[in-house]
């Protein structure tokens, strides 16, 4: 039966197991279960409070113009450009059409600062539009990963200026 006698002093679990020979710490100490347990929480705990790594996306984009601006043909479009990537810049493309065709702009713009650009915007719009005529300024950022986003602005005529004589 059993080769060793179970004495108040040694816990049970301590005791060796007669049928098997072996010790039951080596099995089913409970202390050692609960140290894991713990021991494994803990590290949950502590990778769950890191920040996680930043992920890639897409460049910010802004367009802005002041609230009580009139476009006049011939006049001008005034405003600014704000763009930022923590991948870096590659390409600004700024884009103009009117809904009559007459006035059309494509240019395209490789940053002088990597990450970030502050930029103002001026663009003629010439004589002979009429009021009402619908102008689209898009600009697109692309970033050095290949994301890209953009910014709309939309405009009318809302006066034409004629020459004096």
């Amino acid at each position: 039966m059993s080769s060793r006698v179970q004495t108040p002093q040694t816990p049970q679990w301590y005791a060796a197991n007669s049928e098997q020979g072996t010790l039951l710490t080596d099995t089913c100490h409970p202390l050692r279960r609960l140290r894991r347990l713990r021991t494994t929480v803990a590290c949950l705990l502590l990778v769950s409070c890191t920040d996680p790594r930043a992920r890639p996306g897409p460049p910010q984009v802004e367009l802005s113009f002041s609230p009580n601006l009139v476009v006049k043909s011939p006049g001008s479009i005034v405003g600014s450009l704000y763009a930022y990537d923590g991948d870096g810049i590659n390409t600004i493309d700024v884009a103009i059409r009117s809904s009559d065709s007459t006035f059309v702009l494509d240019s395209l713009v490789s940053p002088a600062d990597l990450f970030q650009i502050t930029q103002s915007l001026a663009y003629t719009v010439p004589k002979g539009m009429a009021i009402g005529t619908q102008i689209r300024l898009v600009v697109r950022v692309t970033d050095f990963i290949g994301f890209s986003a953009s910014d709309t602005a939309f405009f009318a005529v809302q006066d034409t200026v004629s020459a004096v004589r």
